[in-house]
């Protein structure tokens, strides 16, 4: 996260950057480095992953956290551009905030059981958060039919599946 914010800084990105975490999930000294860097902290509710997280593989385990983005709209947050904590940018990327769409996201390829799989990855997001979004997604995710495997990767490919618009490849690559 230190290299991310470091990165966007090289980058001239200038927009607001809210880091969301799970407290008691990071240290004090990391939540340090991370305002050093120009994060501002933002703790979030963790998500319990459908299931009771049946199918899941361990290291999602606290993966439905990061559809806290959609309450974001707490903060007057209007559009939100979400990026992995490993993610590092390279280039500023302010045209994603102009983008005229709900939700897009790069799609993620890669090997399945009867061929190559395209759903979305959900390490690079283009959103407008919503805190009806955000209760909406609550409400179904229980009950949505999605590979438990891929976590919020498949839950958000299948819930806006209708609307996704597929960024390309060199925003995730």
């Amino acid at each position: 996260v230190a290299t991310l914010g470091h990165s966007m800084s090289i980058s001239n990105v200038t927009a607001r950057r809210v880091l969301m975490y799970l407290p008691n999930h990071v240290s004090e000294e990391s939540l340090c480095i991370s305002r050093a860097v120009g994060w501002e902290l933002h703790p979030v509710s963790e998500v319990s992953p459908p299931h009771g997280g049946e199918g899941l593989r361990p290291r999602f385990s606290n993966i439905y956290a990061k559809l806290n983005l959609w309450t974001l709209d707490s903060l007057n947050i209007e559009r939100a551009i979400f990026l992995d904590g490993d993610t590092l940018v390279r280039q500023k990327f302010d045209e994603l905030f102009d983008l005229p769409f709900v939700f897009g996201a790069t799609p993620d390829v890669y090997p399945g059981e009867t061929g190559f799989t395209i759903q979305i990855n959900s390490g690079v997001l283009v959103t407008r958060p919503t805190r009806a979004i955000f209760n909406n997604m609550m409400g179904v995710l229980e009950s949505a039919k999605f590979p438990p495997s891929s976590g919020d990767q498949a839950f958000l490919d299948l819930y806006f599946s209708a609307e996704a618009v597929r960024l390309p490849y060199i925003y995730n690559a």
